[in-house]
C-alpha cells in the first residue's frame, strides 16, 4: 500500500450554487498495489578448459533450430533450468564492476596505479546465430527487394543489405510487421509504421541476410562496424572444436595473462588464425 496527497478542488461545475471562492483541500490517498514477483536467475559460470567446455555443451541441444541449455540435477536428474542459447560469454575470472580487467606486465603483481583494459568480454555463437540488428522503413521493398539500413555516424541510416525473400520469408516479414504494427498502435495510437528494427540472419542457401524477430527493444541498427565484424566472425567460422583445441594448447594462454580464463578476444582470434593453414570450410556449429 502506498499513500500520496493530492490537492483536491472542491469545485463543483456542475453546481451552480458553489462557492468559487472556496479553497482547495488537501486529501489523503491510499492506493493498494497487488505485489509483483521478481524472479532473478543467476548465470552459471564454468571453469575456462576442454573440461568446461565439454560440461556445458553436454547440457546445450538443437531443437527446431533453436539451442536449448538443459541443467539437471546431477542425483535426481531433475530439471533445474531451461532456457534459450544462443552462445557462451568468456569473463576474466577477476575484473571491476565494469567488467575491466587488469593489463598485467611483466611484474607479477599489481600495483596500485596499474590501468585497465575495457572490453574484457567476449562472446562467442553458433555459426547460425551470429545475427545484426537492421532497420527496415517505408516503402520497404524496392524492384521486389527487401532493404535494409545498418547505422553510421551521426544516425544516418547506410543501405547494408537487399534480399530478395522467398514465400515463407515473405510471409514472415509481413507478420513481424503487422506485430509490430500492432504494438506501435498500442503506445501510439496510430497505425502508421514508418520504420522498425529486425534481426536479421544470414541465409547460407541464398547467400543473403533474411529477417528472423522483430527487435521490440531497440530504435537504433546496428552501426555498420558492428555488422562487418559481424561478418569477419561468420567467415572465421570457429567452432566449439576450435574452441576446445585453443584451450588444449599451452601455448594458447599468454605470458601476460594469469589463468587461462582471462583472455580478450584479440588473443583467441590471434591463436586460432596461427594454427590454422587454410580458411575453414562450412561446419556446423556443433
Amino acid at each position: 500500500m502506498i499513500q500520496k496527497q493530492r490537492i483536491q478542488n472542491n469545485n463543483n461545475n456542475n453546481n451552480n450554487n458553489s462557492n468559487s471562492n472556496e479553497s482547495p483541500q488537501l486529501i489523503n490517498l491510499k492506493i493498494d498495489l497487488d505485489p509483483i514477483p521478481i524472479h532473478l536467475i543467476c548465470k552459471n559460470h564454468y571453469k575456462v578448459n576442454e573440461d568446461g567446455i565439454d560440461k556445458i555443451y553436454q547440457n546445450i541441444q538443437l531443437f527446431q533450430d533453436e539451442y536449448i541449455y538443459t541443467e539437471k540435477n546431477e542425483t535426481t536428474g531433475q530439471i533445474i533450468r531451461q532456457n534459450l542459447n544462443d552462445g557462451l560469454i568468456f569473463t576474466p575470472e577477476e575484473c571491476n564492476y565494469l567488467m575491466e580487467a587488469p593489463l598485467i606486465t611483466s611484474s607479477s603483481s599489481l600495483s596500485s596505479s596499474s590501468t585497465f583494459e575495457h572490453g574484457v568480454l567476449m562472446k562467442w555463437k553458433p555459426l547460425g546465430k551470429n545475427t545484426i540488428d537492421l532497420k527496415v522503413k517505408t516503402p520497404f521493398f524496392f524492384r521486389n527487394q527487401l532493404l535494409a539500413f545498418a547505422s553510421v555516424n551521426n544516425d544516418v541510416d547506410a543501405l547494408f543489405a537487399q534480399s530478395f525473400l522467398s514465400s515463407p520469408q515473405r510471409s514472415l516479414f509481413d507478420s513481424l510487421k503487422k506485430q509490430m504494427a500492432d504494438f506501435h498502435f498500442s503506445l501510439h495510437r496510430s497505425s502508421f509504421l514508418h520504420s522498425f528494427i529486425i534481426e536479421f540472419a544470414w541465409d547460407f542457401p541464398s547467400q543473403q541476410w533474411i529477417p528472423l524477430h522483430n527487435r521490440f527493444d531497440k530504435q537504433k541498427p546496428n552501426f555498420i562496424y558492428t555488422c562487418t565484424d559481424t561478418l569477419t566472425v561468420m567467415m572465421d567460422n570457429i567452432t566449439h572444436r576450435d574452441l576446445k583445441q585453443a584451450f588444449r594448447s599451452s601455448s594458447f594462454i599468454p605470458a601476460s595473462l594469469p589463468a587461462p580464463s582471462s583472455f580478450s578476444s584479440s588473443s583467441l582470434k590471434q591463436h586460432h588464425h596461427h594454427q590454422k593453414q587454410q580458411p575453414h570450410q562450412k561446419r556446423q556449429p556443433f
